[in-house]
């Protein structure tokens, strides 16, 4: 992806909170290089994240998929002063989607295959499942993890009859 400028990771991402917390409440005190640098953040950000995905294709397929949730989760869950700046309409914004999803579909569909998957999980039902945990305000350490655990337990395939009983 195309990046505005460039900058010390820990620097940038500190510098973008920044800019998002001032963009929504100060606007007017905003440079003309703050949405050049929030966009820069977030072409990195997407760029690790596809990264991520294909560093962990050499894992067994399951295992590949829940090592990257697990790491979207992580990188969510640390974004959110960025995410609540990003533009959703704009071009740099759907092009970084349209990345992560065929990053996180080819994992999807590769554990799918391989019958680890429940066949009938779609990615976009994935990334619901996720955002949902992003956005929970946890209350001890290792609760999203438990949460996501279980989440992931419900994307995996289970063989016929190894399915616990529907509620009454």
């Amino acid at each position: 992806m195309e990046r505005a400028g460039s900058l010390p990771g820990d620097d940038v991402d500190l510098a973008a909170a920044c800019a998002a917390v001032l963009e929504e409440t100060h606007p007017d005190r905003l440079g003309p290089g703050a949405a050049d640098l929030l966009e820069s953040v977030y072409a990195d950000d997407v760029d690790a994240v596809c990264s991520s995905a294909d560093e962990v294709a050499g894992l067994p397929p399951w295992e590949a998929l829940a090592t990257w949730l697990h790491r979207f989760v992580d990188y969510l869950g640390t974004k959110r002063a960025l995410a609540e700046a990003v533009n959703f309409q704009s071009e740099l914004f759907q092009s970084g989607r349209a990345s992560v999803n065929e990053a996180g579909q080819r994992l999807l569909c590769r554990a799918q295959e391989a019958g680890a998957a429940r066949p009938e999980v779609t990615f976009d039902d994935v990334l619901r499942l996720i955002a949902g945990i992003t956005m929970i305000e946890f209350t001890e350490p290792g609760q999203r993890d438990r949460v996501l655990a279980m989440a992931l337990d419900g994307i995996r395939h289970r063989p016929a009859g190894d399915h616990p009983a529907p509620p009454g």
